[in-house]
């Protein structure tokens, strides 16, 4: 399958977790970068470690508190050290990002100015235009993304993230061809960016999801957790499980993993509501008192059941589930009237 030939080299040859890099194929080094190396290897060391950090980052928030000492470091030496500033940019992202597209105040602002500060102090920084493309990108600004990324591309830049910023134009103009070309190429490419290589495989699991090909999306989420189980990416496959496959039992499964790693919001939405399906799904065949143990447990994690109820009922496997947790809504309001109490108990 075609899956097979994609992964061969890189799963016979060298460890996931470390690289994923091609039999004898060199990582993309930027040459602006590598300008800043011969003028001050010691500094070049600090921000490869901060970078380190960066692309490992998984949720444990004392790495990131890590990079920023470091990057600190590095400008109170020399405050025209570019790369820094791209750096940074990248760390207001990952500090800032709440999840489904949403961002702290001022995360946006702030990682702007830091990629126009490296631009500034080295304007042929070809890597800095493709971290602006991806901030254009966030930004809702297709047309300067794509400007920005051309320009990253005619520099010279090869990191893989230059092609996985376009993505999202793709998908908005449609070309779904592009889009699977441009993860094909980062997987089947010379990277040792562990960062983009998981988004790349994240990326196919979504694409294959999107195009109603459940099983090859298993294989490439499956892949990407094996590749590097972060928390997002436990959550996604667990999120998935649920709302494409209405399979609790092994949403659940992943969706505990994914808050063990980190106990983040979506992650606690996404698990409340498999365990609300598991609720209603042992209440019909075992009875309620069988049942009660997944509703106090999806209660823990989001007690807006109403809530859950009005999503799953728009959702064909969750439907069901969805009726259930909006007629006990109903039951819940009679016996609050009638019993004049403040909030609903879990059972």
């Amino acid at each position: 399958m075609k899956h097979i030939l994609i992964f061969l080299t890189c799963l016979l040859m060298l460890s996931p977790l470390i690289s994923c890099k091609n039999e004898g194929a060199l990582a993309w080094k930027s040459p602006t970068e590598e300008r800043y190396r011969e003028q001050n290897p010691k500094l070049y060391e600090t921000l490869q470690q901060a970078k380190a950090l960066l692309d490992g980052y998984g949720g444990d928030q004392r790495g990131l508190i890590k990079a920023k000492q470091l990057l600190d470091e590095i400008v109170e030496q020399r405050k025209d050290f570019a790369p820094a500033y791209r750096e940074y940019a990248r760390l207001y992202y990952k500090t800032g990002y709440i999840g489904n597209g949403k961002w702290k105040p001022r995360t946006l602002s702030s990682a702007l100015a830091a990629i126009k500060k490296a631009i500034r102090l080295a304007p042929d920084y070809e890597d800095a235009y493709v971290l602006l493309g991806y901030h254009y990108v966030e930004d809702g600004l297709y047309k300067a993304a794509e400007k920005a990324l051309d320009k990253a591309e005619e520099m010279g830049s090869k990191l893989p993230w230059l092609y996985l910023n376009r993505v999202p134009i793709y998908k908005k103009n449609g070309d779904k061809a592009s889009v699977l070309a441009m993860y094909e190429r980062v997987i089947e490419g010379s990277t040792e960016n562990q960062n983009s290589y998981s988004f790349a495989l994240s990326g196919m699991a979504a694409f294959y999801r999107d195009a109603g090909d459940y099983s090859e999306a298993k294989y490439w989420f499956e892949k990407q957790i094996d590749f590097n189980p972060t928390a997002w990416g436990i959550g996604e496959y667990a999120r998935y499980l649920l709302f494409w496959r209405g399979d609790a039992d092994n949403s659940i499964r992943y969706g505990e993993q994914a808050i063990a790693v980190m106990n983040y919001g979506v992650g606690r939405y996404n698990l409340a509501c498999a365990y609300y399906l598991k609720w209603s799904e042992v209440a019909a065949t075992e009875g309620d008192k069988e049942a009660r143990q997944y509703f106090e447990r999806a209660y823990e994690l989001f007690p807006d059941y109403e809530k859950v109820g009005r999503r799953f009922s728009r959702n064909a496997h969750l439907k069901k589930a969805g009726f259930d947790l909006l007629n006990r809504r109903h039951e819940v309001g009679d016996a609050r009237q009638s019993k004049g109490r403040k909030r609903p108990a879990t059972f």
